[in-house]
């Protein structure tokens, strides 16, 4: 029975027990009975309905505070929240962050970033590559393991990776012999990113201009490619060379004073 009925009932009662006629005789079996239901309503009010919402308030309060603590000392996310590899690697980042964050720890960083690795996450087996190599997060130096996470990340397209596996061929690093040839491979495969640095790409097109580093063979074609992309890079050194390209006719091209004249930023006649 609700609240709102058991109201209307006792009132109605009330009413019948305090009929102007309630003294008559032939009320009086009726009005006694009508007197003992509404003490009896009247007293479930205080005994079962008030109780139970002072219950009920004091309930919903003690639900939201721990609603509260649960937000305020939440857990650090885990990989399983963040449902795949890169939730690895978020977490080994947040575990990696300067020792003044309250999660810093380099052993659950390096977990995570093994985690992450070994779901075929580049950026993951890029910073295990560069831990293991210069023994960071508590690795102890590892050229093998190293150049292994470089390889997986070139591999799957990581300019960085590429270079850094470009330079160990050029200079044999890593444990790997000096083989220009490849160095020269992961070279192109790196040129292919946009954020491939502009003075290696401008080395890239001295390598092809002159056909003396990198055992590039000369190809003019390839070397004005890579000068326009790295001068389009505000690469200053490229500006420069293509200012004089166009100015003599150089690599193939026709003399264009006014592309020298962009290029140099001054007048050529």
């Amino acid at each position: 029975m609700t609240v709102l009925s058991l109201s209307g009932k006792a009132n109605t009662l009330y009413k019948a027990y305090f009929h102007p006629l309630a003294d008559a005789p032939c009320f009086s079996e009726r009005n006694k009975k009508a007197k003992a239901k509404v003490v009896a309503i009247v007293t479930s009010y205080f005994t079962i309905i008030i109780p139970a919402i002072v219950i009920a308030v004091f309930a919903a309060m003690k639900f939201l505070s721990l609603i509260g603590g649960c937000f305020k000392n939440a857990p650090a996310p885990t990989a399983k929240d963040l449902y795949d590899s890169s939730g690895n690697l978020n977490l080994a980042r947040l575990y990696e962050k300067d020792e003044y964050n309250e999660m810093y720890d380099k052993k659950k960083a390096l977990h995570h970033y093994i985690v992450a690795a070994d779901n075929h996450n580049a950026k993951a087996q890029l910073r295990l590559a560069k831990a293991y190599e210069c023994g960071e997060l508590d690795c102890s130096q590892d050229k093998k393991k190293a150049f292994n996470y470089y390889l997986k990340a070139a591999d799957q397209g990581l300019m960085d990776a590429q270079l850094r596996l470009a330079k160990a061929y050029e200079l044999g690093q890593l444990g790997c012999r000096q083989d220009l040839k490849k160095a020269l491979e992961y070279h192109i495969e790196a040129a292919n990113s946009i954020k491939y640095p502009a003075e290696e790409r401008v080395r890239l097109a001295r390598a092809y201009e002159f056909g003396n580093d990198l055992g590039c063979e000369i190809d003019n074609k390839k070397a004005l490619d890579h000068y326009t992309i790295a001068a389009a890079n505000h690469s200053g050194v490229a500006q420069t060379r293509l200012g004089k390209v166009y100015e003599f006719g150089e690599l193939g091209c026709s003399k264009d004073f006014d592309k020298a004249n962009t290029y140099q930023g001054n007048k050529v006649t």
